[in-house]
């Protein structure tokens, strides 16, 4: 029995490697039941004792390595763990960029949709335009032409007529003021085509006055005049419109001017009423420094004073000579609900009262006193009552008018400056168009430079493919007498030679 608990030792630590944790406790487990069945066998001799002592110890040695193992089977199980969380954290982060890659791939394959719809519009609009170029460029070329028999024309009608008129005359009195008054908006060229169309009509004039009437020549020169009139009509007709056009040039630039003079005219305004709401920022700010200064100062003093007034008896009453101020009724000014509220006004006019009360008890009249020496004392503080509320309600009257002016300075301020935005918006709007129509232009510029290549490139090509098929078919014709040749050739090699 021990040597098959021997090799079971044995096989055990060869299997260990390849075991799980549940089976080596397992193991474990009959191993301790084999070692407490020896216990019993060890009592019965002292060679079966040592021999299971030492095979007690071979068992120590096995389960302190299955400890072992168990502690790195658990270690290297947590391992795997974490292993295992850190493949799936980055799989869960790779499907989510690939999820990004499959929105962004659609999104690129969404505009590449729209680019190809836009190209295909292009396409379309580039066609329409080179059939439109290819129009306007007969169109053109139709119009040279005539234009170019036009002048022929006329180059021959005018050397015929410096050759039969070679007479300097000028023209009429009426045309002549006409013309000198349209000589300086004219430009040199059309000036000289004026002199020569004056030196023509002159010579033609004079050589029908020396002609008979009844005459071919005659007849000749009346059309020429007839032609000549018509010519100078219309030569008027294109002074006048450049004169207007001068004109209204002039006339732009001129509102031009004004709109920039109106401009700073308008800032310049702005920066006067700004600079007087400071002033009178500062001069509340001063009043509102000297109340409080006065109200330290005569404090204590007003009342000493106006006892000792009511109590001098030496003076005469002079109560007839007293101004005292109207009372009830303030007039309201019309503020504007874009203003202040009615709360920093009720303070205005509160720091107003107090300021008052103190600043005017110093200038307070003697003779009050004096002449209501005779009343009781309640007549005393009514008439008192009665000029401080005189005094409080003109102190508030004038808070409320200065503060209405520098409401009404401030919305005039905001009005200019919604004037200026308006115009410089204005004047943004028009230099965008004019970059819209500048750009426009430039676009069609080079979609015309590129068509007109585009035109002569295939021109160029049509013309080197119709040399290369003239070339292909000269050589394929070479070829074929080539090959009659060689076939003649054969034939004759191939033929009997008789002698």
């Amino acid at each position: 029995m021990s040597d098959g608990r021997h090799s079971a030792s044995v096989s055990l630590q060869s299997s260990v490697g390849a075991t799980s944790a549940e089976e080596l406790a397992e193991k474990y487990q009959k191993l301790f039941q084999e070692f407490s069945r020896l216990n019993p066998s060890w009592l019965v001799g002292v060679g079966s004792s040592k021999k299971a002592l030492e095979k007690s110890k071979v068992t120590l040695e096995v389960t302190k390595k299955l400890h072992k193992e168990l502690y790195e089977v658990n270690g290297v199980y947590a391992q795997h763990v974490a292993d295992l969380k850190a493949k799936i954290a980055d799989l869960e982060k790779k499907t989510g960029e690939l999820q990004e890659l499959t929105r962004s791939h659609q999104a690129s394959e969404e505009a590449l949709r729209t680019i190809n719809q836009e190209k295909n519009e292009l396409d379309n609009e580039l066609v329409e335009t080179r059939e439109e170029l290819r129009s306007t460029q007969n169109l053109i070329e139709q119009h040279e032409q005539k234009l170019k028999e036009g002048d022929d024309v006329l180059r021959n009608e005018i050397d015929a007529l410096r050759e039969t008129l070679s007479i300097n005359l000028g023209l009429g009195e009426n045309q002549n003021d006409q013309f000198n008054a349209l000589k300086d908006k004219i430009d040199p060229e059309s000036n000289e085509l004026i002199e020569s169309f004056r030196h023509l009509q002159s010579s033609a004039r004079e050589y029908l006055n020396s002609l008979k009437e009844n005459s071919g020549s005659y007849e000749l020169g009346l059309k020429v005049k007839n032609a000549s009139q018509v010519w100078h009509q219309n030569l008027q007709k294109l002074a006048i419109n450049l004169s207007n056009a001068q004109n209204r040039i002039s006339e732009l630039i001129a509102e031009k001017e004004k709109l920039i003079k109106a401009n700073e005219n308008d800032s310049t305004k702005v920066e006067t009423l700004e600079k007087e709401i400071i002033r009178l920022k500062e001069e509340l700010e001063n009043q509102k420094a000297t109340a409080n200064s006065l109200v330290g100062k005569s404090g204590g003093s007003t009342f000493t004073k106006m006892e000792e007034c009511f109590d001098n008896d030496d003076d005469p009453p002079l109560l007839s000579g007293i101004f005292v101020y109207p009372i009830g009724t303030v007039k309201s000014t019309n503020i504007e609900s874009s203003g202040q509220s009615t709360k920093e006004l009720s303070l205005l006019s509160t720091v107003g009262t107090q300021t008052s009360v103190f600043r005017n008890g110093i200038s307070l009249d003697h003779n009050i006193g004096r002449s209501a020496k005779s009343e009781d004392a309640a007549n005393r503080e009514q008439l008192i009552k009665k000029h401080y509320e005189a005094k409080i309600a003109q102190l508030q009257e004038m808070i409320q008018l200065s503060d209405s002016k520098s409401l009404r300075l401030y919305q005039s301020l905001k009005l200019m400056k919604e004037k200026l935005t308006e115009s410089e918006n204005a004047k943004s709007r028009t230099e965008q168009e004019n970059q819209k129509l500048q750009h426009e232009i430039s676009i069609m510029k080079v979609i015309i430079y590129q068509s007109i290549i585009y035109l002569f490139e295939r021109s160029d090509k049509n013309a080197q493919i119709n040399t290369m098929t003239e070339w292909i078919e000269q050589q394929n014709n070479r070829i074929k007498e080539l090959e009659t040749d060689l076939t003649e050739y054969e034939s004759g090699a191939s033929q009997p030679h008789f002698i």
